[in-house]
């Protein structure tokens, strides 16, 4: 069977629509990828939650081949607009999971890992910048302890926290947070 561009073009606008039946399918309360042991309690859920996971998945698959071959086509006769269909298939950000979260995992323990080498702990935030080089984000906050009711009910010290995204483009990536209290690191984590 020889695929027209019009049968990409369908595979590929249907397969950009996949996830929002895969939402539709899955169980309320569990995200996508979750397999046991957090898995849902009835046999219908835990099939619907496969139904959806594997409905994104092969969405993805199918969606990037019709992407890949348009992207083809269209470089070989010169109709470079057809390269945005592989960006769009990229950037799709319920698909970014799939192919980005084992590399993003990795990236953010590497930057935990260089931030034990060079003992981040007591350094300033100039120090921080030279070494680590410029944060993804900064905020300022202050510590509290909430009680039950979720008021706040003694407020603790301000500090800054700096994070570094190895990924800034992943929209659910992980990142490294460096919280300096008092002018210097008190501690760092990652936020995976």
């Amino acid at each position: 069977m020889k695929f027209t561009d019009k049968n990409l073009w369908v595979v590929f606008v249907t397969t950009l629509w996949s996830p929002i039946l895969a939402l539709v399918l899955k169980p309320s309360g569990y995200s996508f990828y979750m397999f046991t042991p957090a898995t849902p309690h009835s046999t219908l859920e835990q099939v619907l939650l496969l139904a959806a996971n594997l409905m994104l998945v092969l969405g993805f698959a199918f969606g990037l081949l019709a992407a890949l071959t348009l992207t083809w086509r269209g470089l070989r006769s010169k109709r470079y607009l057809r390269l945005s269909c592989l960006v769009v298939i990229l950037a799709h950000p319920i698909y970014q999971p799939i192919y980005l979260t084992s590399l993003d995992t990795y990236l953010v323990y590497r930057w935990r890992d260089r931030a034990e080498l060079l003992h981040l702990v007591g350094m300033t935030p100039a120090e921080v910048r030279t070494l680590m080089g410029k944060p993804s984000s900064e905020r300022t906050s202050t510590s509290g302890i909430h009680d039950t009711g979720g008021k706040v009910t003694r407020h603790g010290e301000s500090y800054i926290c700096w994070a570094y995204k190895p990924l800034p483009f992943y929209f659910v990536g992980g990142k490294l947070r460096v919280f300096f209290f008092d002018g210097k690191v008190r501690n760092f984590n990652v936020d995976n």
